[in-house]
């Protein structure tokens, strides 16, 4: 959960996106969060421009920024400035090249776990500075069709898991196209590679950023506590939801702030997930890395991306393990049905169904001379404990046989695309809906009061905003 900090004499203000390019620290609007509340990023890099400045003064044996020649401090206050800002000049949309800003943490470390795996996963908030590159990145890594590939000579093959290897080392960062004073900023997300992380040099693909929304989903309420009591508001309830946070605000230690969800609303976005991965289906192509922390709970409907988009009948390369289906992970040939596997697993865990068979271990190459243990579930169906309930046997029955066959072993079990789970889930929901909320902690920066006349705040009239540092 989110903490509410305590009020204090102090608010946040919010400058226009061209401030991040002309200032060593600003904060501006780059969208909306998930809970309604404007988006907010502090770019501080005043501490390290000081740094670098301090250490220049060494150099030339001068105690005054004022005493450095002439060249030498506008190098500092403005081409390193910039350059330390991750300010580049990009065409991100055809229109020319322009000013973007490049952020230092990655997008998953920045923004925070997507809702369904803050849901599902239970994901912890993203560290308050980016971690160490890892080799994979994520939750992704190769499959065992490296090591068939080595074992048969397989070139083309092999030469697929080195691309993916590399493309997989390449980190998506937030990217704001900078506007003038007033201007609405445009939000993407740029590709950098590790060996371009010093200056953030943004890559290709450039890709509009997806807010997810919680306002999407039926039935959302927020959850509040301070000094010892605890309620609920119905998020859609704006007023009510800002009227709490101001709340939480006034008591004297601050509180906490997170979101009950129903298990009917998280159920009815997995059919709409599945209905988009049939579109790929419908070509020919599998996803081939379904998995919470790749499906967005978006504003316009849930989606899913970071596809693979591997031709049906292929090995992939790369999967999720921990939702992967068996002949993934182990470098069998994809289809359709591999990723009704991935769908059944996270509906499931949804209802909180428990998948049972026998388990066996996979070493797994997953690059850099690296190696991963996987265990490899032969499912043979799924129990859901409905005792303490108020299900009937018919609605045990009836969800255990589903479930069952989308994470069986023998994947001719399964239904063949995800459009056949969609309608099968569809029904079910509809014929023995589930009961119930789980909880989404709201990782996705920190609630904040802000100047209700910062120029850079949209509509100039929001109290609170969500703040994540970079």
């Amino acid at each position: 959960m989110a903490h509410i900090p305590a009020q204090t004499s102090g608010y946040f203000s919010v400058s226009p996106s061209s401030e991040l390019a002309d200032a060593p620290r600003a904060i501006v609007c780059f969208g909306v969060a998930p809970d309604g509340l404007a988006w907010l990023i502090d770019a501080d890099r005043s501490h390290r421009l000081q740094r670098l400045m301090q250490t220049v003064l060494s150099v030339f044996e001068l105690s005054d920024p004022d005493e450095l020649p002439e060249r030498v401090r506008h190098a500092i206050e403005n081409d390193l400035a910039v350059g330390l800002m991750g300010v580049h000049e990009a065409d991100v949309d055809g229109l020319g090249a322009r000013r973007v800003y490049v952020s230092r943490r990655k997008t998953k470390h920045l923004l925070g776990p997507t809702l369904l795996s803050q849901i599902i996963e239970q994901s912890g908030p993203p560290p308050q500075h980016a971690p160490p590159v890892d080799t994979m990145g994520g939750g992704g890594a190769i499959t065992n069709v490296g090591a068939l590939a080595v074992g048969e000579q397989d070139e083309q093959m092999v030469e697929a898991v080195e691309r993916s290897i590399d493309e997989r080392r390449a980190k998506r960062h937030l990217m704001i196209a900078l506007a003038g004073a007033g201007g609405d900023a445009q939000t993407f997300s740029a590709s950098v590679h590790t060996r371009d992380r010093a200056l953030r040099v943004p890559r290709e693909p450039f890709r509009p950023l997806v807010f997810e929304s919680l306002l999407g989903l039926e039935g959302v309420e927020a959850k509040l506590s301070a000094s010892g009591e605890s309620w609920r508001v119905p998020l859609l309830d704006r007023a009510g939801y800002n009227a709490a946070i101001q709340r939480v605000h006034h008591s004297p230690y601050g509180g906490d702030l997170s979101f009950a969800v129903p298990r009917l609303s998280l159920l009815r976005a997995l059919v709409a997930v599945a209905r988009d991965v049939a579109k790929l289906h419908a070509r020919g192509l599998v996803h081939g890395d379904l998995a919470p922390g790749n499906v967005l709970l978006a504003a316009d409907g849930p989606i899913s991306f970071d596809s693979l988009d591997v031709k049906a009948g292929s090995p992939a390369t790369a999967a999720t393990f921990e939702w992967a289906a068996p002949e993934q992970i182990v470098g069998q040939p994809v289809e359709p049905h591999t990723d009704v596997f991935s769908l059944g697993k996270m509906a499931a865990t949804l209802v909180r169904g428990v998948p049972f068979g026998e388990e066996t271990n996979y070493i797994v190459p997953i690059g850099g001379g690296d190696s991963r243990r996987v265990n490899l579930l032969k499912g043979e169906g799924v129990f859901i404990d409905i005792l303490e309930t108020g299900y009937t046997r018919k609605w045990q029955l009836a969800w255990q046989e589903l479930l069952g066959r989308c994470i069986a072993y023998d994947r001719t079990r399964r239904p063949e695309h995800a459009g056949a789970f969609a309608d099968a889930l569809e029904a079910l929901v509809a014929e023995h809906p589930p009961e119930g909320t789980l909880s989404c902690a709201g990782h996705f920066g920190f609630p904040v009061a802000v100047h209700p006349q910062s120029p850079g705040l949209p509509g100039g009239a929001m109290t609170f905003a969500r703040l994540v540092s970079d």
